[in-house]
This record gives C-alpha cells, structure tokens and sequence, in this order.
C-alpha cells in the first residue's frame, strides 16, 4: 500500500464486506453487501476490495466494458 494510506489493520471481513440500506416490508434495513471486485486471468480468480481500489487508484476503467458502452451510443 502507498505511504499515504490512512487504512487501520481492518479484518478481512471489513475489507470484503459493506453496509448496504434497502426497503424490506416497507421499513429500512441494513445487510451486509459484497465490497470487491474480481479478476480473471491466467487462471486466477483476484479479488481486489474497493478500498484499496479507491485509495490506490488499482482499477481505473474497464476497456471492454467502455467499448460496450461505445457500442451503445
């Protein structure tokens, strides 16, 4: 991780794992949502949490996915 990171020992729980709000019934409630995204290549499955993805700028796009988007247009 770069000098500038400010990210506590967190478990892997915290790292892989976020609080998502949503409506259930009518009322609020709070579960818990996967907090990654995955890589497959060279027969390896990576997983990279968002917040190494944010604080060190890991992925900044997606070219197939920007391709299909242009597709779109």
């Amino acid at each position: 991780m770069s000098e500038n990171a400010h990210t506590p020992d967190l478990t892997i729980a915290h790292l892989i794992l976020i609080d998502t709000n949503m409506m259930h019934d009518g009322k609020e409630v709070t579960t818990k949502s996967l907090a990654f995204d995955s890589i497959d290549t060279a027969g390896m499955i990576i997983w990279i949490p968002y917040l190494y993805e944010i604080e060190e700028g890991i992925i900044n796009s997606c070219p197939k996915c920007e391709k299909k988007d242009i597709e779109q247009v």
